[in-house]
């Protein structure tokens, strides 16, 4: 599978996510440093850079890029490409360990029927 940026945020500014999950990503054993980062579809599989603020109410991300994420409800769910990319993000930046931290932000949309 080939892997490429997405477009620029000044091109896409904002975009919905769908069939999303928020991981937890650690950069070290300490588990000290760490970023969360919406991993799901929008026309593609995607990985967002770090999420800097949430607004719960309006299932909107703003990441670390200044692109806004707005996620769908009912969204919460794997996709396979998606996951694809997330594999070769996680490898390209040193990850050590990432933990599903999804219900953290969408505690209403997660049941186990999406996993």
């Amino acid at each position: 599978m080939s892997v490429w940026k997405p477009t620029s945020v000044e091109n896409e500014p904002s975009t919905r996510m769908v069939r999303y999950v928020i991981y937890r990503a650690y950069f070290d054993e300490t588990k000290e440093e760490y970023s969360d980062h919406i991993v799901g579809y929008c026309y593609e599989g995607r990985v967002s850079s770090k999420i800097v603020e949430w607004d719960s109410e309006k299932r909107l991300a703003t990441t670390r890029s200044g692109r806004k994420y707005h996620l769908t409800e009912g969204g919460v769910g794997v996709n396979m490409d998606a996951l694809d990319v997330w594999g070769h993000w996680k490898y390209n930046n040193n990850v050590i360990e990432a933990i599903d931290v999804t219900e953290e932000y969408v505690k209403d949309d997660v049941n186990d029927s999406d996993f």
